[in-house]
């Protein structure tokens, strides 16, 4: 048992001393990254500097050509202008090829960061992961933004070594919503229906589920299902068919019925269901006589109870306050 112990220990150990020479070896290599884009952008502004002295040399060698040409003042101030002018849209143009050849540098490192990050966020280094998701952010990276605000939503709740912030999940959340990024439309749907960070805004809420529903998104094509069955609003029909894909079909349809106080139908559907809402929807039917052929308190509050310990909110309401019904 000593010996089993000890080699628990030592291998425990072993696992330790990999994971913080790996965490070593990713600090080095960001910081040798982020010196080879201060070299590149370097590059560049230097290549840029020389070209633009070209062009200045260039303008006045014009300029002493067109003062010592025997010409009078007025051919000769319409040659400088005309000269200034052609110089002036060089130098726009040396600018924008300038500011593209910065802008492919930054996306270039970005992507990498991204990938490095992915990899790091993979093997549960998300503290490391975190950090180069937040530089590629910087750099506009759309999916980037995604992963940082999801990793800022929850914290080290769910990412070890990470910290939970609301301004920066919702800024990072919402940035990447609407570049298009479809995880981000949910989630940042979810955000705006719970309120989390942000005043609580279904009609901002629906905007965001619908782009990502119109991809074919199931999340969101399941929380909308909900959402207008909750309201018993005609669409919602279409939006339960549309998730016969996801595995809590079953579970959508039964919450459906219920909202249309057809609770045959909906027992049918929620009868085996496991999930929080499926099991507070058949107590609910339970507590309120809707399954035949009369009440069952017992069956009731072993639902709510079963619910309440999957984390459900209106089951723990119901569970802490089942003596009043």
């Amino acid at each position: 048992m000593k010996k089993q112990e000890a080699d628990y220990k030592s291998e425990l150990k072993l696992i330790k001393e990999e994971a913080q020479k790996k965490e070593m070896e990713y600090v080095q290599l960001m910081k040798k990254q982020k010196e080879d884009l201060q070299n590149m952008l370097e590059q560049n502004k230097s290549e840029f500097l020389k070209e633009k002295q070209i062009l200045q040399k260039t303008l006045e060698e014009d300029l002493g050509a067109i003062k010592s040409s025997a010409k009078t003042i007025q051919e000769q101030e319409k040659l400088i202008s005309e000269v200034k002018h052609k110089f002036n849209d060089q130098i726009e143009e040396l600018k924008k090829a300038e500011e593209n050849k910065l802008k492919n540098v930054e996306i270039g490192f970005a992507e990498k960061q991204f990938n490095k990050a992915t990899e790091l966020y993979s093997t549960g280094l998300f503290e490391l992961a975190f950090l180069l998701f937040e530089e590629a952010a910087n750099l506009h990276h759309s999916r980037a933004k995604y992963y940082l605000g999801v990793m800022s939503y929850h914290g080290s709740t769910v990412f070890p070594k990470t910290k939970k912030d609301l301004a920066k999940a919702v800024k990072y959340l919402s940035e990447a919503a609407d570049e298009g990024i479809t995880e981000a439309e949910d989630y940042y749907g979810d955000v705006l229906m719970n309120g989390d960070g942000v005043p609580r805004d279904e009609n901002k809420a629906l905007h965001y589920y619908g782009k990502a529903a119109a991809k074919g998104y199931i999340n969101s094509l399941v929380s909308l299902a909900r959402y207008y069955s909750k309201k018993k609003h005609p669409i919602a029909q279409q939006y339960v068919e549309r998730c016969q894909s996801s595995p809590e079909y079953s579970s959508i349809k039964g919450e459906y019925y219920y909202f249309k106080q057809d609770y045959k139908n909906a027992f049918a559907c929620l009868r085996f269901e496991q999930d929080p809402q499926s099991l507070f929807y058949i107590g609910e039917m339970y507590i309120n006589g809707h399954i035949p052929p009369k009440k069952n308190r017992d069956l009731a509050f072993e639902n709510y109870l079963n619910a309440a310990t999957k984390g459900y909110p209106p089951a723990m309401h119901r569970v802490a306050n089942f003596w009043r019904y």
